[in-house]
């Protein structure tokens, strides 16, 4: 049986649904967000936590579209049976 979503990232998953864009920031830290209409478009942002982007990703639910876009690397949802 598939584990519940934390709220969350059940909140990251409904926006990206929604359209907003998962970005994550290369850097030291890793800043994840999310912005509407897609990253650098000037849509509003939310921010996500590293820990709640990781188990979105763990799960995989969230895959990198180009792992070469520095700075700020984009993800796409890949699921949402959970």
């Amino acid at each position: 049986m598939p584990r519940k979503l934390s709220p969350a990232m059940q909140e990251v998953v409904d926006c990206m649904v929604a359209g907003w864009e998962l970005g994550l920031s290369v850097g030291q830290a890793g800043h994840p967000w999310l912005q509407k209409d897609g990253l650098g478009r000037g849509g509003d942002t939310k921010d996500v936590r590293l820990d709640t982007f990781y188990a979105l990703y763990k799960r995989g639910l969230i895959k990198a579209i180009d792992t070469n876009a520095f700075p700020n690397i984009r993800y796409r949802l890949e699921a949402t049976d959970e």
